[in-house]
This record gives C-alpha cells, sequence and structure tokens, in this order.
C-alpha cells in the first residue's frame, strides 16, 4: 500500500504545489489540502488515469481522507 500512497501523494502534490511531505493519510482533502469541488474532478481524473480504473461520482463525493482514497485505489488494484 505504501506505494499507493506515495503515488497519491505526488499527485496531490503536484496538483496543488505543495510538498508531498506535508500530506499524510489522515489529511482531509477538503479542510487540510484545500480542494474545492472543481479542483477534485479533475484529481479524480488524475487518479482513474494514474492507476487505469474508474471512480465513480458516489465514490469521489465520499472521500474526505488522503487515507480513503489509498483504501479504494488499493481494493481496485489488488
Amino acid at each position: 500500500m505504501s506505494d499507493i500512497l506515495s503515488k497519491v501523494k505526488d499527485l496531490f502534490a503536484d496538483f496543488l504545489a505543495i510538498e508531498g511531505d506535508s500530506i499524510k493519510p489522515e489529511s482531509t482533502i477538503k479542510d487540510d489540502l484545500g480542494v474545492d469541488s472543481v479542483d477534485i474532478v479533475s484529481i479524480v481524473s488524475e487518479l482513474e488515469n494514474a492507476f487505469d480504473l474508474k471512480i465513480s461520482d458516489a465514490e469521489a463525493a465520499n472521500l474526505k481522507t488522503v487515507g480513503q482514497v489509498v483504501e479504494l485505489i488499493s481494493a481496485r488494484v489488488a
């Protein structure tokens, strides 16, 4: 799972132009990282491309933390 976490952190860091080290599994996407509803659409698209999977709108709406993103992806690529 650490590879997935690393890749997810890098993706968020690149998209938000912040340090990847500041992103933790418990970081909330909206409050801690400042991702708004427009940005999340782009980030989900990048996650889908990076991991070759589809994330539904309902699933995306339920993702509150970076750790939840990693768990969703881990369950799909396992």
